[in-house]
């Protein structure tokens, strides 16, 4: 599992463990952001943009066959 370093929980992560599906290589919330604010933190321009923050927390299913290419070369 990958998580953008920013994040706060609200409750026990141990209960994301209950989503996992084996069907699926990896696993992403796909939900829609508009971002309200024009900059973010110390000024930094806001980008707009399709699908923004889908990867900020990911799960890749190390066992599904699509993941054999990933290797740590690759990586």
């Amino acid at each position: 599992m990958f998580v953008d370093c920013d994040f706060l929980y609200t409750a026990d992560i141990k209960q994301l463990t209950t989503l996992i599906d084996d069907r699926f290589d990896v696993m992403c919330v796909k939900h829609e952001y508009a971002p309200k604010e024009s900059t973010k933190m110390d000024g930094a321009i806001q980008t707009v943009y399709p699908r923004k923050n889908w990867s900020s927390m990911f799960l890749y299913n190390c066992g599904h066959p699509k993941n054999r290419v990933l290797t740590p070369d690759l990586m």
